[in-house]
């Protein structure tokens, strides 16, 4: 098989591991705490309501 195919089929692996459970491998993403970041450097985000 080609290598393009090989990177996929491998990471779609490494995601069904995940969804069963298995952590081993996966890194998840977690969103930084923005209120202290806000609060150091003085900015705000608008009062916008949501689309």
């Amino acid at each position: 098989m080609t290598k393009p195919f090989e990177k996929i089929a491998a990471g779609l692996t490494d995601a069904i591991a995940y969804a069963e459970g298995n952590t081993t491998k996966a890194r998840a993403a977690t969103r930084p705490d923005v209120k202290p970041i806000r609060a150091k450097t003085k900015l705000t985000q608008p009062n916008t309501p949501p689309c």
